[in-house]
């Protein structure tokens, strides 16, 4: 794999940083006798979408760090090579905690891809 796209780990640490913030506000805001159980629940944030393209009819993405890996699959035969893409990756969380993340792919519209790496 030689030039696929990449997330960026930065965005990946800012989403950690967030789901332990919403974790801490709700926390917070909710007494023992009322907390909601429902929404203390598994959460999961956008950290970012990127632009890929299909070649050689696969897709072949970089995760970032922690995670550090690079990814490809093979596209249905209705997806011509040269089609854009978008990938969004999400940090998924239980309490606060990451848990995992989930790369979703969409093409025109579409979700044609869901890969999840670690528990969503």
């Amino acid at each position: 794999m030689s030039n696929e796209a990449q997330f960026s780990a930065s965005r990946l640490e800012e989403i950690f940083s967030a789901a332990a913030d919403n974790h801490r506000m709700l926390s917070a805001t909710a007494d023992q006798k009322a907390f909601d159980g429902l929404a203390a629940g598994d959460a999961s944030l956008t950290a970012e979408c990127i632009s890929i393209t299909v070649s050689d009819r696969k897709l072949c993405f970089k995760l970032p760090a922690p995670i550090s890996k690079d990814w490809c699959f093979t596209v249905p035969s209705w997806i011509p090579n040269g089609t854009a893409a978008q990938a969004c990756l999400s940090v998924c969380h239980k309490l606060g905690i990451p848990s995992g993340v989930k790369v979703t792919v969409t093409v025109a519209g579409s979700v044609i891809y869901q890969q999840t790496f670690g528990f969503c």
